[in-house]
């Protein structure tokens, strides 16, 4: 929805600048995109680090915030989605991908650009600029005509080279996956080609003790449980075991600086070794371009395993480094998240909309609010009846404004998504302004056919039954 959006903006503000006219609509359009993608940031973040599920293991961990690596992988996503620009936006590199020999149509572009998504943890993506490198087409050719022994062991030796790189890059069980296709941070489910892949994966070892699948055990909300479908079976356990996600990351890492042909190969092509570097976790002389990236490949390949209560301590030094204010704006906002302040993230939805009066960020920062409750992260009224009662307050902003918001062209669709919004705490033991907001939006609302009328006694039925 959010592409989408802003790819109509970009098309409406191109087509302005063609006839040298600038519209106010586009330009509060574009303010209102970047609204909502903060709005998105916060929300996603939160879900990360103050809606933690309880240790299925229980054992040592009294929570999740102890447990070594438990979010790690929950915060790659959430930096790569959120603070990684896109690789592919600009045309240089659309065009030198688009060239039968990526690597000689602009050498520094190429290497720059297998160099981000392995610091950005997408080696899927650095595999498949890689293998367009010419000296990997050339040895892989079923046409080449072999020329004598000596070149024939240079061939051989280049295939050994890359078949173990791409061992190493398809194989690496780093925190959040290998690739950015689960980096929204929403469950959009998995079709039947995407399960069969995963299963084959599950099947398929390229480099020893190391499955394919083992970035999985970085998971804490049940991805990794043991699975037999297929005749495949996994020895992944269903609790998350920062043990064995450790043991198989260190395994990996082993094999990046043992591998013999991977030596060699980077004797033939120099630019590798910067890559190897960065796989091995010897970060200290990386150049990176943001404080984000920085930290994105430290918990990829150095410190995958850093404690949920620990990870805004590292993240305001690497923020320091870069001359990045931790007290203000919205670098400030990602601490206090990352410290657990739920109160700072509401305050922060209803500056970014929530108190606008737009129907969107309103119900957000309500729900989100009302998560907050259940978990015991904000005051809950049923515990503190002298406290202000901000999830009720928040509720009905909300209710008024999506009753606002289609007032006029979809007044049925408002009526019944602020009554599904408000019934759940619409209880006799609840805040009475609940039931009086939503007794009231009843009343004055006049269905337009029988079919409303029932679907709106269908929701309020078990109400007062």
């Amino acid at each position: 929805c959010l592409m989408g959006w802003e790819e109509s903006i970009i098309k409406k503000v191109e087509a302005e600048e063609v006839n040298n006219i600038m519209t106010e609509d586009a330009t509060n359009e574009d303010d209102n995109l970047e609204l909502l993608k903060l709005v998105y940031a916060v929300t996603h973040l939160s879900e990360v680090y103050l809606l933690l599920p309880p240790p299925l293991g229980g054992g040592e961990y009294e929570d999740m915030t102890t447990m070594q690596g438990a979010v790690t992988a929950d915060t790659v996503r959430y930096l790569r989605f959120h603070h990684m620009p896109d690789p592919y936006a600009s045309e240089e590199v659309e065009q030198m991908l688009g060239s039968t020999q990526p690597d000689q149509f602009d050498s520094e572009l190429y290497w720059n650009l297998v160099r981000t998504f392995v610091l950005w943890g997408m080696l899927e993506e650095a595999w498949a600029v890689l293998s367009r490198h010419s000296s990997c087409q050339q040895c892989f050719r079923s046409d080449v005509q072999i020329l004598d022994e000596y070149h024939d062991a240079i061939l051989q030796e280049d295939r050994d080279g890359f078949l173990a790189l791409r061992d190493v890059l398809l194989s690496a069980p780093l925190p959040g996956g290998r690739n950015d296709e689960n980096d929204s941070g929403l469950d959009s489910g998995k079709s039947d080609s995407e399960d069969g892949d995963d299963q084959a994966a599950a099947g398929e070892t390229f480099l020893s003790g190391v499955p394919r699948s083992a970035y999985k055990l970085w998971e804490t909300c049940g991805s990794t449980t043991s699975s037999t479908e297929g005749g495949i079976s996994s020895d992944f356990p269903v609790e998350y075991n920062p043990n064995a996600a450790k043991a198989a990351h260190s395994a990996w890492t082993k094999y990046v600086s043992s591998l013999a042909p991977l030596a060699d190969l980077t004797r033939r092509i120099p630019q590798l070794q910067s890559i190897l570097v960065i796989l091995r976790g010897n970060l200290q002389n990386v150049v990176f371009e943001s404080w984000s990236e920085a930290l994105c490949a430290e918990l990829l390949y150095l410190r995958p395993a850093l404690r949920p209560n620990d990870l805004h301590i590292r993240t305001a030094r690497i923020m320091e480094k870069f001359g990045v204010s931790a007290d203000s704006g919205f670098d400030g906002v990602i601490l206090d998240v990352m410290k657990g302040n739920a109160g700072r993230v509401v305050e922060v939805l209803h500056d970014l909309g929530g108190g606008s009066g737009a129907a969107l960020p309103a119900t957000m920062t309500a729900l989100l609010t009302n998560l907050f409750t259940e978990a015991d992260l904000v005051s809950n009224p049923d515990v503190n009846p002298d406290s202000l009662n901000i999830q009720t307050e928040l509720m009905l902003v909300a209710s008024n404004a999506i009753l606002s918001s289609l007032s006029e062209s979809q007044q049925d669709v408002g009526v019944r998504l602020s009554t599904r919004l408000l019934l759940p705490y619409a209880r006799p033991d609840g805040d009475v302004r609940v039931t009086a907001t939503l007794a009231e939006t009843l009343q004055r609302h006049a269905p337009q056919s029988d079919a409303e009328t029932k679907q709106l006694l269908g929701l309020c039925r078990p109400l007062i039954e």
